[in-house]
């Protein structure tokens, strides 16, 4: 059977968890662990060779780390960063937990990313913390589950962890293969199928919808969404794209009642009275990324996680803070931001205590 007759008849019901300690201690259960773990990421494309030249196994994406965890009851713990000060490029000290169903640590790591690395020399703050954090996630789960990608034919080494390595051969470049359904071009937005694919189900995985899209094909997901946006690849802006794929996501998730589920956990997101992409610099010098850093920064310090996480998610929450604030971006003092996010974390803290403390 080849690997792609093996991705169509991926069958997500057949995947059922036991405990690491059960599976440590059977050799048939991990042995199948091993199987679903390989059939998961070759079906979602998440094994990339490093180098065509260098025979060596593939290297597996964070996701199918998380996947793997999931098939022995464990996920990801708290995560975070701090700025290493004092050095001569935007540096980040990184570090991630991973815990089993009980919340027990089973595993933590370290890392770090910072602008004298290739990719990350021009992109927001934002990406290099959020890279950093990627990067001590893989270490953990490596520290824990490291056997099971060996079983299944892929390295040990988390695929972040080797993207910007390099060796007296040159530098090493991702190997991404290329997705028929969705022709990559000289477009807009600049970003490949292959890039906004694998952006697509970290956001399913996110919202807990990954399972339900038919017959797991992602592609076809995709090019639903924007046919119903009336979007084309080519000539589409990235927000649109974003847009389009959140609306089906949207509907996915009513359809398996998780909307209904969020909406009575947390408060009701206003629409922002200000749109701050769209401003100039504004008088207290700070940019989004700088500000969206610190405020991530407070809402860790008290253990907030809101459900988007991402750049995108952080600048929805600071919005949110200032219209509750009554503060305008481009006006406000620094310290009026910042006591405003202040505020606005405490009330969403509250907020949460207090639905638990009804149920």
């Amino acid at each position: 059977m080849t690997e792609q007759t093996e991705e169509k008849k991926l069958d997500f019901k057949s995947f059922e968890t036991h405990s690491l300690k059960e599976v440590m201690g059977n050799a048939k259960l991990m042995e199948a662990k091993a199987k679903q773990l390989r059939e998961f990421a070759i079906h979602f494309d998440l094994a990339k060779a490093l180098d065509k030249n260098r025979p060596e196994a593939p290297h597996i994406m964070i996701e199918a780390w998380q996947f793997a965890g999931f098939l022995c009851q464990l996920r990801g713990g708290s995560s975070g960063y701090e700025v290493i000060p004092d050095v001569p490029v935007e540096r980040y000290r990184t570090w991630a937990e991973i815990v089993d169903a009980d919340g027990n640590v089973v595993a933590r790591a370290e890392s770090m990313c910072d602008r004298s690395e290739k990719n990350w020399k021009t992109t927001s703050s934002y990406a290099v913390a959020s890279m950093g954090i990627t990067r001590a996630q893989g270490k953990a789960w490596r520290m824990v589950l490291g056997f099971l990608p060996l079983l299944a034919g892929f390295s040990a080494t988390p695929w972040e962890e080797m993207v910007n390595l390099e060796s007296d051969a040159g530098t090493y470049q991702p190997q991404r293969a290329a997705n028929p359904n969705i022709k990559d071009a000289t477009t807009i937005h600049g970003m490949t199928s292959d890039q906004f694919g694998n952006w697509v189900v970290s956001l399913l995985n996110r919202e807990g919808v990954l399972a339900k899209v038919p017959n797991g094909d992602i592609s076809t997901f995709v090019k639903s969404s924007m046919e119903k946006a009336g979007l084309k690849w080519d000539t589409a802006q990235k927000v649109q794209l974003e847009k389009a794929v959140m609306t089906q996501v949207d509907l996915l998730k009513k359809e398996d009642g998780i909307a209904e589920a969020e909406a009575a956990q947390e408060p009701a997101a206003e629409k922002p009275a200000v749109n701050l992409e769209d401003m100039e610099t504004p008088e207290h010098g700070m940019t989004m990324d700088q500000f969206g850093v610190w405020t991530q920064g407070v809402m860790e310090t008290v253990g907030l996680k809101i459900t988007d996480m991402s750049p995108k998610g952080i600048s929805q929450f600071i919005k949110l803070g200032l219209q509750h604030g009554k503060l305008d971006w481009y006006t406000a003092t620094e310290e009026e931001l910042k006591a405003a996010i202040r505020a606005y974390t405490d009330k969403v803290v509250k907020y949460a205590q207090d639905e638990v403390g009804t149920e």
